[in-house]
């Protein structure tokens, strides 16, 4: 079983989707900090307010930055032009990127060293480490090649932790 994805903004998107939700939740939270600490310093002077400043201060900043960081690396991944293709053996996967139709680089990626499996509405990410997901576009396989590959990937992880 063989599939192509690109990785474009709809991948990159999907794939940082739970981090921008982080970055929106710690703005959140830092402006709110920040206007409760406006509204209370008015009224009392203490020094734990002054370090709640700092708290929800750099909540807000650091949300902020990510959420900008996040958002530009969105944006960049349509001028990579780089396709992902996978192909799929009984006991690892050999994943080819493909940039102006040349391979640029070769990985043999047993199952058993997939980390995590992440699943969203078009995708299917496979983590090999913390820091790097294989896409795999659901549209391009069959629905019972995908629920075998669930199946064999799920079963090489529980495995690995069992």
């Amino acid at each position: 079983m063989k599939c192509r994805c690109e990785i474009n903004k709809q991948v990159q998107a999907e794939l940082s989707m739970t981090s921008k939700r982080n970055c929106i939740i710690s703005i959140i939270v830092g402006l709110i900090g920040l206007i409760a600490y406006i509204i209370i310093s008015t009224f009392k002077e203490m020094f734990i307010l002054e370090v709640l400043l700092w708290i929800f201060a750099v909540l807000f900043g650091v949300g902020l930055v990510l959420l900008l960081t996040i958002n530009k690396a969105i944006k960049k991944a349509d001028e990579t032009k780089i396709i992902c293709e996978c192909e799929f053996d009984e006991e690892f996967m050999i994943v080819d990127a493909i940039k102006n139709n040349e391979q640029i680089s070769s990985s043999k990626v047993y199952y058993k060293d997939i980390i995590k499996i992440k699943e969203t509405t078009n995708y299917i990410f496979l983590y090999p480490n913390r820091q790097m997901a294989y896409p795999i576009k659901k549209d391009t396989i069959s629905s019972s090649e995908l629920s075998i590959l669930k199946v064999i990937i799920s079963s090489a992880i529980a495995k690995k932790r069992g």
